[in-house]
This record gives C-alpha cells, structure tokens and sequence, in this order.
C-alpha cells in the first residue's frame, strides 16, 4: 500500500510516480511512505537525481530530510546542483537540518559557493548557526 512501508522494488516506481501527483494528499502520503521505510530506501531516492520531474526530487529530498541518517547526507548532497533552484534550496534546508552536522558541513560550505543567490543565502544561514 502506498501508506505502508516500500519493501518491493516495484512499490518505490509507484511511491516515486505519486511524488509527482498533481494531489498534494498522494505526494504527502508517498513522502510518508518513502519516510516510513527508513534508510533501506535511501540508494534508490539517491538515484532520483536523475528524474526528469522537480516534483519528483524535491518529495525525494524532503523525505530524505525526514529519514536522516548517516547515508540521507550524501544522497541529500547529490541534489545541490539540481537544475532547480527549489530543490536545491531544499536540498540546503534539509542539509541545515542534519542531525550528522559533521557530515553535512562540508557540503553546507560548497553550497555556500553555490550560483544561486537563495542556495547561498539560506547555505549562509545555516552556517552561521
């Protein structure tokens, strides 16, 4: 079930194809989802970097903020160049909300360098916490 925990492969291709629902109720239940599931789903959100769809990897990000953990941060580094400035954004957001500071500095720093005036605005912010 899409609110139940993903453990079939072909759950997560339908849990990713609800992140993109025009219905905010089904993209929130798939973050739930995916979040539910813990990090045993962190290499396949890892992958989302490449889905053709915004919606798609900003509820990624989002529910990789949720997970946390040790393996979120690097997943959650890999989407900092996004090509959209809201999911890099988030992706800076979910960073700053690491519980594996250590781990997320230096990714918070690079992001600090960022192109994008809000990546680096909110990567400022964070740092200067």
């Amino acid at each position: 079930s899409l609110l139940g925990v993903v453990k079939e492969t072909n759950q997560i291709a339908e849990v990713f194809s609800a992140l993109d629902s025009d219905n905010s109720v089904v993209r929130h239940a798939a973050e739930g989802a995916l979040v539910l599931s813990g990090e045993v789903v962190v290499p396949a959100l890892h992958r989302q970097t490449n889905s053709p769809s915004a919606g798609v990897r900003s509820g990624v990000v989002r529910a990789l903020d949720r997970i946390g953990g040790s393996t979120a941060v690097p997943a959650l580094a890999a989407f900092l160049n996004d090509t959209s400035s809201s999911v890099r954004k988030i992706a800076v957001e979910a960073l700053t909300n690491s519980t594996n500071a250590e781990a997320a500095l230096p990714f918070l720093r690079r992001a600090d360098e960022n192109s994008d005036p809000v990546v680096r605005a909110t990567a400022e912010k964070a740092l200067s916490k």
